[in-house]
């Protein structure tokens, strides 16, 4: 018996899309990489199942197509490994904990907790300086761009990324202006 995946039209896939879109930020699935770093428009619908209606986004990822490309991600091999593995259960769509939520959040915190030191070096490197700081509202913008996110979400992850950097982290808030600023803990 010949194993396919399944075969969508053009109708059918942009509707998926705008569901996935629902539930899981847009990213690849297997490197984390956001449409721009792979200079792409859309990344391709992966299913993760098999034996589920093809049109459930819950059982879809997004990849890029290096990632599309790789042997472990086979049809024949998510058959074999649907076989078994029985059918898991998740949550509706409708569910307020949608899986969106938490992975959405993994990546931005991933993402930022990379980002930050990266920019203090950089800023360290720029100025000649051992304690280098960056202006909190220019690093926010900077750092919703990077991590696809909202300035709103961006100030809850940033307090909890200075919260659990083990005191690597710290904000600081200007005596001259009341600017806030981070900078690497003293």
């Amino acid at each position: 018996m010949e194993i396919r995946g399944f075969r969508l039209n053009d109708r059918q896939r942009l509707k998926l899309y705008d569901e996935m879109l629902d539930l899981y930020v847009e990213v690849c699935a297997k490197c984390n990489a956001t449409k721009k770093e792979k200079g792409v428009d859309k990344f391709k619908i992966h299913h993760t199942r098999y034996d589920v209606n093809p049109l459930d986004p819950r059982y879809t990822r997004f990849l890029c197509n290096g990632c599309q490309q790789d042997p472990d991600l086979t049809v024949e091999k998510i058959w074999k490994e649907n076989q078994r593995n029985p059918l898991p259960d998740l949550p509706s769509k409708n569910d307020p904990a949608t899986p969106r939520t938490f992975q959405k959040g993994e990546i931005i915190q991933k993402r930022l907790s990379e980002y930050l030191p990266r920019r203090l070096m950089e800023e360290s490197e720029r100025t000649f300086s051992p304690d280098p700081k960056l202006l909190y509202e220019d690093f926010r913008a900077d750092a919703c761009s990077y991590c696809n996110c909202l300035p709103r979400a961006m100030d809850q992850h940033m307090e909890v990324l200075v919260a659990k950097s083990e005191g690597l982290y710290m904000f600081y808030e200007s005596p001259k202006d009341q600017s806030l600023w981070i900078k690497w803990r003293e």
